[in-house]
């Protein structure tokens, strides 16, 4: 008798193959017959893996051979590069142009390629619809012109620090890929207005925007984004230093708003390092994206306990917001923002110095679902405060950064990483008392190669991975050993009265 299931459509059995985790099951399943086998081997094929070299070399040497029992090229939809980006060559790319159905490629970091590489190869992957190419450097206009002519379905663009990249390429794909979702232009340093514009222009479905240390955007770009992209989710704008109050709409209470559109769908927006923000540019950031999740503010230098007000207004909506070097902000501030957004999960206060034991005590009472807390250089900050976090927080904290807060002693330090039971990184750099303590330190993190200078990285101690698990272990061990040693001095005192007494006349 025939049996129903065998005769299953290719899509649904390919689907039905893709719920399988095991391989022995995935290949009990292609020795079925040869329609599973094909489907089975369209999984495989379907994001075929590359941890190193010899895996990408197996691979380019099956798509390039002749007569194979299946077209293995053609079954290919996602690759990603990056594993190789060290060893990848001109020559290993044109081999990747023969998968014509490929739809997401990463490149990353694949600094060996030549642009007359890369153009071959996009002029012949008409199906792309994401790319990331991050530090390609050799990604200039003529290589976004070959994408613009040949991947009209682009949806997705990362080119991070491509360097090589002008107006004239950008535009020219904003023009010919209207279904972009999201394009990353992070410190492409010729990036100007005009590309936002066009994107702004012929893009209208963008919902991720990044374009972080491009220092010729200015407010009438930034304007035109949130005037025309009513679905933008993700704006990234930190480092963008001419970015000021014009970008955006103004506070409720100016008559004739720069900016009219609301944008209900925004919830992500970084602005670090635009220093002429100032208070009323929050107030009518919050008023015309009141669901905003996530704010990063650090380094807007001229904010003030007025911008925290406004932001409270986002309520339980808020979960992450960045304040370093805010310095004006005072613990009412501090207060009144955590009374109202109760949902805070990453709250960054480093070097906002103004801030004292209270900001910490309002955080641990308010907070109930805090992960990671940044307090770097809040020099005011004593043990009692973090003796009262921990006590809060122990079962939610999984970060806290406490670098030269250096009222802060050895007993707080300990007893984080003995009760946070989640903890997963902790940061003490440049506190006397664990610098004192040099069998604390063997267990610290190395300090980054581009760490500063000496005084720096002699003053570097963070805990992470196995170092911390293991200094967790260390600390018990040691605590455990005190109190043993505490008990049997206080029987053995005891011990002695008793004896005392019998002896006694």
């Amino acid at each position: 008798m025939r049996l129903d299931h065998l005769r299953l459509p290719p899509e649904l059995l390919v689907h039905v193959i893709a719920q399988l985790d095991n391989h022995r099951d995935i290949r009990a399943c292609i020795l079925v017959s040869r329609e599973w086998c094909q489907c089975g081997m369209r999984h495989i094929w379907d994001r075929p893996p590359i941890r190193g070299e010899d895996d990408a070399q197996r691979i380019f040497h099956i798509l390039e051979t002749p007569d194979t029992l299946f077209p293995y090229a053609t079954f290919v939809h996602r690759l990603n590069l990056r594993p190789v980006y060290k060893t990848l060559t001109d020559n290993d790319i044109d081999r990747v142009g023969l998968c014509v159905n490929l739809e997401r490629l990463t490149l990353a970091g694949c600094g060996n390629l030549s642009s007359d590489a890369l153009i071959r190869l996009f002029t012949r992957l008409p199906k792309l619809a994401s790319i990331s190419a991050q530090e390609v450097l050799e990604i200039n206009d003529a290589v976004l012109l070959a994408i613009a002519r040949s991947c009209r379905g682009l949806q997705g663009l990362d080119i991070t620090g491509c360097h090589s990249v002008t107006d004239e390429g950008v535009t020219a794909l904003a023009k010919a890929c209207p279904s972009f979702l999201r394009i990353k232009l992070a410190a492409v340093r010729s990036l100007t207005d005009s590309s936002l514009s066009a994107l702004a222009l012929h893009c209208r479905k963008l919902c991720e925007v990044d374009v972080m240390v491009c220092h010729n955007v200015t407010d009438d770009g930034v304007r035109s984004l949130w005037n025309c992209l009513p679905r933008l989710r993700d704006l990234r704008l930190s480092g963008c230093v001419l970015v000021g109050p014009a970008a955006f709409p103004s506070s409720p209470t100016t008559p004739l708003p720069l900016a009219e559109r609301k944008l209900t769908a925004l919830r992500e927006l970084q602005l670090v390092a635009c220093a002429h923000i100032t208070d009323d540019t929050i107030a009518g950031i919050v008023a015309h994206a009141p669901l905003l999740r996530q704010l990063e503010l650090s380094r807007c230098t001229l904010l003030t306990d007025s911008a925290l007000i406004s932001i409270s207004k986002l309520g339980p909506r808020l979960h992450d917001l960045h304040l370093t070097s805010v310095t004006s902000i005072t613990d009412d501030a501090v207060g009144e923002l955590v009374k109202c957004c109760p949902n805070i999960k990453y709250i960054e206060l480093g070097n906002c110095t103004n801030l004292t034991n209270e900001s910490v005590l309002y955080i641990a009472a308010r907070l109930p679902r805090l992960r990671r807390l940044g307090l770097a250089r809040v020099s005011n900050i004593t043990d009692e405060a973090i003796m009262r976090l921990v006590s809060a927080r122990a079962n939610t904290l999984e970060r806290l950064h406490l670098s030269y807060c250096d009222k802060i002693t050895l007993q707080p330090i300990l007893a984080i990483i003995r009760h946070v039971k989640n903890l997963t990184h902790l940061s003490v750099s440049g506190l006397p008392e664990v610098l004192r303590w040099h069998d604390l330190r063997t267990y610290s993190l190395p300090p980054p190669e581009d760490l500063g200078n000496e005084q720096h990285r002699a003053a570097f101690c963070v805990f992470g991975g196995k170092g911390l698990r293991d200094l967790k272990v260390r600390v018990d061990r040691e605590i455990d050993r005190v109190a043993a040693a505490r008990a049997q001095m206080q029987a053995d005192a005891e011990t002695r009265v008793e004896g005392d007494s019998v002896n006694a006349p």
